[in-house]
């Protein structure tokens, strides 16, 4: 089993294992992974003994640990983002994005999960990392296509090795209904040097 989890872990470059089982089988697992070949956490959940029932537990609590996870990994790089835009080593705004990604420049990019009609912008058939506002921004204005922003945006992050976070939905007022948007419900980018 520690050979099969080694491998998934590699294949997939996995951040963590979330397993299930008794505590007897979770150790074996561990110090059969052995810290020098695997120096990713182990998250154990309850559940995966016992049948149907705890087969549907344990399915469950790891949807639950990723879904923490996932949420912390978020906090993570939103702080991370709010503590480089004030020392410019961040940009918000999907104006000032665009040439962060045409340049290569983008560590992690940052969408709102609302993209509801959201603009069309320009990308390159020839270099993925371009994408501009206008296909004179491109290298070749005959050679560019348009695309919702989101997909170009993330397009040229991916073809640039830069991570991603989606923002979190901005927060909605009990009071009054409406939606409360922040400056970087958009879109923000952290960088991999500071702006010039």
């Amino acid at each position: 089993m520690a050979d099969l989890v080694r491998e998934a872990v590699r294949k997939v470059d996995a951040a963590v294992i979330i397993a299930g089982g008794d505590d007897e089988a979770i150790a074996y697992l561990r110090d059969n992974l052995g810290p020098r070949q695997l120096s990713i956490p182990i998250k154990v959940v309850a559940g995966g003994r016992g049948g149907t029932d705890a087969e549907e537990r344990l399915h469950e609590n790891a949807e639950e640990c990723l879904r923490e996870l996932i949420h912390e990994e978020r906090d993570r790089v939103l702080s991370d983002y709010e503590r480089k835009l004030a020392h410019d080593q961040a940009v918000r705004g999907t104006t000032s994005i665009l040439p962060m990604l045409s340049e290569a420049r983008v560590e992690t990019l940052l969408l709102g999960a609302d993209r509801e009609n959201e603009p069309h912008l320009w990308g390159s058939y020839h270099s993925p990392v371009l994408v501009d506002t206008s296909p004179r921004g491109l290298d070749d204005p005959n050679a560019g296509f348009q695309a919702p922003a989101s997909a170009l945006m993330l397009r040229a992050a991916v073809m640039s090795d830069a991570g991603f976070t989606e923002l979190p939905v901005p927060e909605q007022s009990v009071d009054t209904g409406t939606t409360r948007e922040t400056p970087d419900s958009d879109a923000g980018a952290t960088l991999r040097f500071p702006k010039q």
